[in-house]
């Protein structure tokens, strides 16, 4: 049980990680479009800032795929390892009932 606790924990920290390199991404790509924006058409670098805003949209796409698999692969993994620890309580529950050993006082 320990280990499935310590497994959820590991991939929520991956999607924290995800989520941080997401926002990381859209800054920057605020920051290229901003410069962009300022550049004028005759600017020897504009190609190479078009380049450059249109490859992190593409990462922050990326991104948002492998979060939302993620999220849904973590929600998954909750209900099979909560399913497992309340089939393992209570049926340790049953079992010290049916010796008696369960007293209430």
């Amino acid at each position: 049980m320990r280990e499935q606790l310590k497994a959820i924990r590991t991939r929520e920290e991956q999607l924290d990680e995800l989520r941080r390199r997401r926002r990381n991404l859209i800054s920057k790509a605020d920051s290229a479009e901003k410069k962009l924006q300022k550049m004028g058409p005759e600017h020897k670098n504009l190609v190479q800032q078009t380049d450059i805003l249109y490859r992190l949209k593409a990462d922050i796409g990326t991104l948002d795929i492998e979060i939302m698999s993620q999220e849904a692969a973590i929600g998954d993994f909750k209900r099979t390892a909560t399913r497992s620890w309340m089939g393992l309580k209570f049926g340790g529950l049953l079992e010290c009932c049916e010796k008696g050993v369960v007293r209430l006082t």
